[in-house]
């Protein structure tokens, strides 16, 4: 294997091809995946191919298809899926094929398809466009399913070696920044992972170099473009390096231009727990150990909170006392956006409204508190709104 394919993990298009590092799991990849920029076209498109070395012939693997990107490997190390369109009047849709270029087909999607990755075996996770901008699916065996529910983009889903999910999230604000989450790949425990740099924006994927270790973008408000490797296990800084230029790679035109790599090399599958979503409930239940632990200022104007109010994208959907303790304890819908707000007793805003959260049928999501230190240890104590049941919300259902 070259120095050159063992060294390459991410090339993104800031303005420029840029090479991402590498990581020592890497080292033993067989093939490179290319997204390339066809130079001599107009308007530009981009294709995929796979290089098995340098100076060996590249292997076309979106052959009759008019644009493809975004390849990701199996972790068999042998079948791609990536995303791509047969005509110009077509949606974005998913591809897989070999590596080698063998037994191309469509994986059918019911709707426009983007940045797909191979979960657990053989299920595919992808962006796929709704009405308010774009959000997670994961497709199998057993049909499609949903999994993110925020209003805004989700995007550029990426599965780690332990399972997890972590996909870019943007609100649908104009200025709304950047950020990484992760999750479960039943689309639960859904939380931030990753906020960024004050002053830079996230660009693109994430990947994983080693185990508990990611690589991704950071863009200045000046236009440069560095690299971040993040210690998700402890949450660190992480270490900033600048990214070298892109090297010319096996057998291009002079006018094409790479714009993503990705090695190849065979993995373990990644694990998924055993899933606590039922397709046949309609709700889940919500509950918090102290809604008063925030990071977020209080209002001065407004009281102690005595209230916690539920809301989602259509309005307010019912409000519920805290137990003495803060603590609450409510069942929500399942796949629906959702906000929290505590209030005093007259009704005023203390904190809120938090940032957007969703719960799958079935699911029983907790927290410390409302935007709470991430750092911060629960009390140990059994909260006193778990000693009744979940409060049902007059306005809960659909």
């Amino acid at each position: 294997m070259t120095r050159l394919l063992a060294s390459l993990l991410l090339v993104a298009a800031v303005g420029a091809a840029v090479i991402v590092g590498r990581g020592d799991s890497e080292a033993q990849a067989e093939w490179v995946l290319l997204t390339v920029e066809r130079g001599a076209t107009s308007p530009v498109r981009t294709r995929v191919v796979a290089q098995s070395a340098v100076g060996e012939p590249l292997v076309e693997l979106s052959e009759g298809l008019v644009e493809a990107r975004g390849p990701s490997p199996a972790p068999d190390g042998r079948r791609v899926v990536f995303a791509g369109r047969q005509a110009d009047e077509d949606p974005w849709s998913l591809w897989e094929v070999d590596v080698t270029g063998d037994g191309l087909h469509e994986i059918a999607t019911d709707r426009e398809a983007r940045e797909p990755a191979y979960a657990d075996h053989g299920r595919v996770v992808y962006s796929g466009r709704v009405d308010d901008g774009w959000a997670l699916f994961v497709r199998g065996p057993s049909g499609t399913d949903r999994l993110t529910y925020r209003p805004g983009d989700q995007r550029w889903p990426a599965v780690l070696a332990t399972g997890r999910i972590v996909f870019a999230d943007r609100g649908p604000e104009d200025d709304a920044p950047r950020r990484y989450l992760w999750m479960q790949q039943d689309g639960t425990g859904a939380e931030l992972l990753i906020a960024g740099t004050p002053g830079t924006h996230l660009v693109g994927p994430v990947r994983e170099v080693a185990p508990n270790t990611v690589r991704f973008l950071e863009r200045a408000e000046d236009g440069t473009v560095a690299a971040r490797v993040v210690d998700i296990a402890r949450l660190d800084a992480g270490q900033r390096m600048e990214p070298p230029a892109a090297p010319q790679v096996g057998l291009l035109a002079g006018a094409d231009r790479v714009v993503d790599a990705v090695t190849v090399s065979a993995r373990p599958v990644p694990p998924a727990p055993i899933s606590v979503v039922d397709p046949a409930k309609a709700k889940g239940v919500l509950f918090g150990i102290d809604a008063g632990l925030s990071d977020r200022t209080p209002n001065p104007s407004a009281g102690p909170a005595v209230a916690l109010r539920v809301v989602s994208t259509d309005g307010q959907l019912g409000t519920l006392p805290l137990a003495a303790d803060g603590s609450y304890f409510v069942e929500v819908p399942a796949d629906r956006p959702l906000r929290l707000e505590t209030l005093d007793a007259s009704g005023q805003i203390v904190r809120g409204p938090s940032d957007w959260l969703w719960v799958r049928p079935n699911e029983s999501r907790g927290c410390v508190g409302c935007h709470e230190p991430r750092t911060l240890a629960p009390p140990n104590r059994v909260p006193l709104a778990l000693e009744e049941g979940p409060v049902q919300l007059p306005g809960g259902s659909r």
